[in-house]
């Protein structure tokens, strides 16, 4: 598990649109709020046209708008769970999480929140930034991770920084944060001759060699253990290097790696330890700049204050709650998603239908799902 990815649920914004307009990175919702119609007015682009999109986000891998921008006033992770002195509770019904979607509303209603973003995949997400050199872009913000948006060459890459976390109105200013790398992901079946073998099998893709050359490759061809001096990107958070990539082939037809995550697993350690290359090895001065904008903002994400004190993360549950959450909580989550949908674009009104969605979720079984996840949660942490 890459430990960038625990907190990549971020803000990106257009610093040659800063500079154009002589403005400074936004720190506060209101900022945010300024720059954007800023974006929307005063054509930063400079192509003499009203095209530009202030803010979007898409209904892909941690580029959910929401997310991002909830967080300046709750916290609100991927998982839709809190707690706070060991009592679970859900973002999604508290005023707080309405005056996100009050301000997320006067955003759509000014035209500063893309339409698309709760509707876009990634492929239609990316071709909105992976333009070609010479055409100049067109969008100001957007909630994602860069790596997804553009081609590692792309220059358009090095134009976005980041500008998270937001600070809310009432001083909230968080970075919601997904533990990878564990989940469901294989099974030893009943017809197994040998189901000690097997599991000895998958535990053994834990071993960060085994776990290297899964997601890798092979050793020698497509990277080497790490020389003594030499470092990682992440060395600042206290990890060490561990291996070189030699030749990446990751995301490319090959007869070496299955480029399935789920099989293996690499600790953090492991992502972390990648051996920082110099520029000279990179293939382009964007591709350099792009790994060293993205590496150091990470480092402004992983402050205590960035989150609560206690947080909610992957759950084990019994088989018994894991029916029931699948049963109440999937249709809730599917519920909720819908609705802040229709909060921040008007086809709901955040003042008139608000106690008629709060309603419809305590029918949905709410108390009996939270009772369930407080259940699990006392079990593992109390």
């Amino acid at each position: 598990c890459d430990p960038t990815d625990n907190v990549s649920r971020c803000l990106w914004i257009n610093k040659p649109w800063l500079d154009t307009l002589g403005l400074d990175v936004p720190k506060t919702t209101d900022e945010f709020f300024d720059v954007l119609v800023a974006f929307r007015d005063k054509d930063p682009n400079g192509n003499g046209i009203n095209d530009e999109i202030p803010f979007t986000g898409a209904n892909t891998w941690v580029s959910d708008p929401v997310e991002v921008l909830m967080n300046a006033f709750i916290y609100y992770s991927p998982y839709r769970l809190n707690v706070e002195n060991g009592v679970v509770s859900v973002p999604y019904v508290e005023e707080a999480y309405r005056d996100g979607l009050r301000w997320m509303n006067s955003m759509f209603k000014e035209n500063l929140f893309d339409a698309s973003s709760f509707t876009m995949d990634g492929s239609q997400h990316k071709a909105i930034f992976d333009l070609p050199d010479d055409q100049i872009s067109y969008c100001g913000s957007f909630a994602g991770h860069p790596y997804t948006k553009f081609a590692i060459d792309n220059p358009h890459r090095t134009e976005y920084i980041h500008a998270f976390p937001l600070e809310g109105p009432n001083g909230v200013a968080y970075a919601p944060t997904e533990v990878t790398g564990y989940g469901y992901s294989c099974f030893i079946t009943k017809y197994a001759e040998d189901p000690l073998l097997a599991f000895r099998f998958l535990d053994s893709q834990c071993d960060p060699e085994a776990a290297i050359t899964v997601r890798w490759g092979a050793e020698g061809v497509n990277w080497e253990w790490a020389e003594e001096g030499e470092t990682t990107r992440l060395a600042p958070l206290g990890y060490k290097a561990v291996f070189k990539e030699l030749e990446i082939i990751w995301g490319t037809e090959n007869n070496t790696i299955w480029n399935a995550n789920p099989f293996n697993f690499a600790p953090a350690a492991v992502y972390a330890g990648t051996v920082a290359k110099p520029q000279e090895d990179f293939t382009s001065e964007a591709a350099y700049l792009g790994e060293i904008i993205y590496h150091n903002s990470i480092f402004d994400l992983v402050k205590p204050e960035c989150t609560p004190d206690e947080t909610v993360t992957i759950m084990v549950y019994t088989a018994e709650e894991d029916a029931l959450i699948t049963e109440i909580g999937t249709p809730i989550l599917e519920y909720e998603r819908e609705c802040r949908a229709a909060f921040v674009t008007g086809t709901m009104d955040i003042e008139k239908d608000w106690d008629s969605y709060i309603d419809t979720l305590y029918s949905m079984g709410l108390e009996d799902y939270i009772a369930t996840v407080q259940q699990c949660y006392d079990r593992m942490y109390k």
